[in-house]
This record gives C-alpha cells, sequence and structure tokens, in this order.
C-alpha cells in the first residue's frame, strides 16, 4: 500500500497524486495545500483523505482565496470545502457531513469534519499559519 502526503507545494502535488494515481493509492494527507483555481482533477476511483490546514495560513488559505488571489498576489487556489465538495461528488459522496472526533479536539481549536458519510474525506482546521498542526 502507497500513502501520499505534502504540506504546502507538497499538499498540492498530495491533491495531484490522488487524482492522478487514485487508482494506486490506498490514501492521501494534503497538509496546508490545496489544488489552483480552475485547475482541479478528481479521482477516477474513490481514495481516503485526510487533509489539514491552519485558518491563519494567508499562503494556502484552507477558505479559499478572496478574488482568487492570495495574500501575495499569485497564485489562485481551490478552498478546501469547494475541492471536497468537487472531489467527493465526483466519487458518489451522499452529502451527509458530521464531526471527526479526534484526541486532539479543541487543542489550538483543532476541528475536523466527515465530509460524507459514505466517502473517507476529513476536513481539518487548527488555528494557525501554513505549518503543520501545533507548529508556530
Amino acid at each position: 500500500m502507497e500513502f501520499a502526503t505534502g504540506q504546502s507545494n507538497g499538499g498540492m502535488m498530495t491533491y495531484q497524486l490522488g487524482a492522478s494515481l487514485s487508482h494506486r493509492l490506498a490514501a492521501i494527507a494534503p497538509i496546508s495545500g490545496s489544488m489552483h483555481w480552475k485547475n482541479v482533477v478528481t479521482p477516477q476511483s474513490p481514495i481516503p483523505v485526510f487533509a489539514v490546514t491552519g485558518t491563519a495560513d494567508t499562503s494556502v488559505p484552507g477558505n479559499g482565496t478572496s478574488n482568487g488571489k492570495t495574500s501575495d498576489g499569485t497564485w489562485w487556489y481551490t478552498s478546501m470545502d469547494k475541492l471536497a465538495e468537487l472531489w467527493t461528488d465526483a466519487q458518489g459522496g451522499d452529502g451527509v457531513s458530521s464531526q471527526y472526533s479526534t484526541m486532539y479536539d479543541g487543542v489550538n481549536d483543532l476541528w475536523c469534519k466527515a465530509v460524507h458519510s459514505n466517502i473517507d474525506h476529513v476536513l481539518c482546521s487548527w488555528n494557525g499559519k501554513h505549518n503543520y498542526f501545533g507548529g508556530t
């Protein structure tokens, strides 16, 4: 079984690998990454996703970017919710989301949700910037 993970540009690469190699990968875990605006590729086979982003991330904001631009005005990113919607719709998601409990709930305001009940696609956010959970 192969898994893919990466942070920042590595998170973007992780999403691309998940879309391109969904038939070969067991799961992906992008951190502080998204896919470029209007360049979202969806997987052909179901693939579990566990994505984490900081709510104060201005490099690759988890809530997307206003008018499609980041803080430095260069790249455009898709919001985590929109990306999850596109990916799970392509995989037959049922639209029933719920809280996804972890042992770290509440630490640095961590909160996770399962996007659909019939597909393993989890989004987590925490009170942090463009780094790993718990970093400064």
